[in-house]
């Protein structure tokens, strides 16, 4: 029983599985690019077939980073990181903790050496000048034993070996980040009119209503247009945030690419539009007497005109092909048959060419009432997500910007010569390793020649 245990264990935290998961993730998560996420079952049915559409959604793939199979794929991923390092760690750890290691097999491809002999002398002299050397330029040495005789053993940058469980760590936080995300955070979306508030926001997929802990308030709503264009250059929604009957924010700029943030919930502008009737500032001019009545009127409201007669807006629109507003109006002269007039706001050329009868109109001026349209997030595992981005940064430093070097030297006599041997490797750039190598082995051949008063 014990053997089957063993090899699931190992398998779970082998790249067996490491490449395959991370396959099968990637190609999903690029299926929840192409395909669209979080729409209405009314949207999704008028972009795919009946069967497709039940298909699909039977997968989940509407919501594939909500799904529950994603999020156990997240969750198996996350295990085979785990268990990965939990195997490797306690060596590494204790290579890169270790003052020194034993000498290196003679026969290893991964390791340089060299050697080279000087007039005999003391060993302990030798060794004495060897520290030195190594001191000056290299790392500072530990004196060991191997075989009975005395070595030497200096390294650099053994904490770099740590740098793939830094990295792992990054990974575990985002997926952690990730998962947290998509069990307790929300995509939701709300309108607010003008002066009104909400404490509450429906989920953009399923519905739901879910609370907000606070309410949020409208309080003006402003949109600018492209000269000579129905385009908005800019909207801009002013809100006040309320929490337990305080103001936490007021009067708060929210802009496009530019969001709200409270308490971990985010509300970016997406939309707007106008809600209610607009009132309509309309001058009316007496073609006869220049005089000029202004009147303040919203849809399907009758002003009276001097005399007998009066008009009334029959529809308006804030932007008419690129005309800016225009209020289409019918007008009752009070003698005479009525006729229907367009009436600009923009366009003094378009007033002139359809005035007709006694009066002629211009619209001076409009009060639109709008409603926000505000995407609301909330991502509780946002702060794993930037953890892992650190975290990553500083693995990755470690992994690239620094590697573990180690050298041993031994020192022993023969035939009246003292014969120096020098090993070196390191765990990453052996080209570079090798080039730095030679140049040390070179400084301290240099060194134990010289004359022991002028190399020490």
């Amino acid at each position: 029983m014990g053997k089957p245990k063993n090899s699931l264990f190992q398998y779970l935290g082998s790249l067996r599985l490491s490449i395959p998961l991370l396959f099968v993730i990637i190609t999903m998560a690029v299926a929840g690019s192409l395909i669209p996420q979080n729409l209405t079952g009314e949207a999704y049915r008028k972009l795919f077939s009946p069967i497709a559409f039940k298909v699909l959604d039977k997968l989940q793939l509407f919501d594939v980073f909500h799904s529950v199979w994603f999020i156990s794929l997240l969750a198996l991923l996350a295990l085979n990181l785990i268990l990965c390092s939990w195997r490797r760690f306690p060596i590494v750890w204790q290579m890169a903790r270790s003052r020194t290691a034993p000498l290196p097999a003679k026969t290893s491809s991964r390791i340089f050496q060299q050697q080279f002999q000087i007039p005999a002398e003391s060993k302990t002299a030798a060794i004495a000048r060897l520290k030195t050397s190594l001191q000056r330029n290299f790392a500072s040495p530990r004196e060991m034993t191997e075989d009975e005789n005395l070595c030497l053993f200096a390294q650099k940058g053994a904490w770099s070996r740590l740098a793939v469980f830094v990295v792992h760590v990054s990974i575990l936080l985002v997926l952690a980040g990730a998962l947290i995300g998509a069990v307790w955070g929300y995509r939701a979306f709300v309108t607010i009119p003008e002066g009104e508030s909400v404490a509450q926001v429906r989920l953009s997929r399923s519905g739901e209503v879910i609370p907000l802990g606070f309410e949020i308030r409208c309080d003006k709503f402003n949109v600018s247009f492209y000269d000579n264009s129905c385009r908005p250059k800019e909207f801009k929604s002013l809100v006040s945030i309320f929490d337990g009957g305080k103001v936490a924010a007021d009067h708060q700029p929210i802009i496009v690419n530019a969001p709200l943030t409270y308490k971990g919930t985010s509300f970016y502008q997406s939309s707007y539009g106008p809600v209610g009737n607009p009132t309509l500032r309309i001058i009316a001019r007496n073609r006869a007497t220049q005089k000029e009545t202004t009147h303040l009127i919203t849809s399907s409201e009758a002003a009276p005109l001097p005399g007998s007669g009066f008009f009334r807006v029959v529809r308006f629109s804030s932007c008419f092909q690129n005309m800016g507003p225009v209020a289409i109006i019918e007008v009752d002269p009070g003698e005479g048959e009525p006729f229907i007039l367009p009436v600009f706001r923009n366009v003094s050329d378009m007033d002139q060419a359809h005035n007709r009868g006694p009066f002629s109109f211009t619209l001076s001026s409009f009060e639109q009432p709008w409603y926000t349209g505000l995407q609301v997030n909330r991502d509780p595992g946002l702060w794993f997500v930037w953890s892992g981005f650190i975290f990553i940064s500083a693995g990755l430093l470690m992994a690239f910007g620094f590697s573990h070097r180690r050298i041993w030297v031994s020192i022993f006599e023969q035939d009246n010569r003292a014969i120096i041997h020098v090993w070196g490797d390191s765990q990453r750039n052996p080209i570079a390793f090798e080039r730095f190598f030679l140049h040390l082995c070179k400084i301290l051949e240099a060194d134990l020649a010289l004359p022991e008063e002028e190399g020490t």
